[in-house]
């Protein structure tokens, strides 16, 4: 058996805020068909006719806030649904004891002293209710001689199977939510991947003019953002950095290497993912005294920024300046 990893949104702001941001992009997109053209053949009209296929796709996804609240619904019912059974197998367990006094094993036969851990599951209670409901169709002419009537026992069965539909429901929807949400974001993430190789081509394209690449900036919001880091990495060791805000593909960061070893800096989606993966297989190797600038995009993909000492004698340093633009 594996467990699927959920499915993450690629990007970090709310999901209309993107559809909006999206339109945007689609727009600006056709007034400056003419550069991308000139830049790649690729993006030609097909390319926006695609791009505006995905939004709409995206756009008419259902939310998964709706599929979330079917199901709080419904678990409503399971709940309710149950405790009036717990209410039937107590109204029972009393004609039970009244019916065989002092029989205690009797009494297991019925169920009894499984209510506690019953009357927290839907599915339990139905396994119990059942179960209560088979031992009072074998012993009816005694409980009816006690007063517990036909018609309760025979609402004993009705109800198990009443709440056995209703956690049935709930089961499959909370399966159809999943299977829902994640088709959501894979629609959402689509789109998001199509403004990612834009604003990539926008900042070639646009190189010489910024004021014109910022129409295709991702997180233009974010400009104000800086933080400054100046530490050490211990020998062997590594550090993440406890960063302000999410990082994105055109989040700059400014680095050198002030130490005497040899760093390694890495995105990951954990905050020790990267600790001990050798140098070529993730990250980018930064030597002592190098200077270098980049965008967080090319680090890989991970809300965490992880230094790595690959000396395992000396201790490292590495000064850092972290830029959202």
């Amino acid at each position: 058996m594996t467990n699927s990893k959920k499915i993450k949104r690629k990007f970090s702001k709310p999901d209309s805020e993107m559809e909006t941001q999206a339109d945007s992009f689609e727009q600006q997109l056709v007034d400056d068909l003419n550069d991308f053209t000139t830049f790649r053949p690729s993006f030609n009209v097909g390319y926006v006719t695609a791009f505006h296929g995905e939004i709409v796709i995206a756009r008419a996804a259902t939310p998964p806030e709706i599929g979330r609240a079917q199901l709080t619904a419904i678990t409503q019912q399971v709940d309710e649904k149950t405790a009036a059974c717990v209410l039937l197998f107590a109204d029972l367990m009393y004609s039970v004891k009244e019916t065989f006094p002092k029989q205690p094993g009797m009494w297991k036969s019925f169920g009894s002293g499984l209510l506690t851990k019953a009357r927290k599951s839907g599915g339990k209670m139905v396994s119990l209710l059942t179960v209560a409901h088979d031992a009072a169709d074998e012993n009816s002419a005694a409980l009816i001689a006690k007063d517990y009537t036909q018609l309760k026992i025979d609402a004993l069965g009705t109800e198990a199977t009443a709440l056995d539909v209703l956690c049935k429901a709930q089961e499959k929807k909370k399966a159809d939510n999943r299977a829902d949400e994640e088709d959501y974001v894979n629609k959402l993430n689509s789109v998001w991947g199509i403004m990612t190789v834009i604003s990539k081509a926008a900042k070639r394209i646009y190189k010489d003019s910024p004021a014109h690449y910022r129409n295709y900036l991702l997180y233009p919001d974010s400009t104000s953002h800086v933080q400054n880091f100046s530490l050490d990495i211990p020998a062997g060791g590594f550090v993440s950095l406890a960063l302000n805000h999410p990082l994105h593909i055109d989040t700059l960061l400014h680095m050198v290497n002030d130490g005497v070893t040899l760093l390694r800096i890495c995105r990951s989606e954990i905050a020790a993912a990267c600790g001990n993966i050798p140098p070529n297989e993730q990250g980018i190797p930064l030597n002592p005294g190098q200077l270098l600038d980049m965008n967080a995009g090319g680090l890989g993909v991970g809300e965490f920024l992880i230094v790595t000492n690959l000396d395992p004698a000396l201790n490292g340093h590495i000064t850092m300046v972290v830029t959202w633009v």
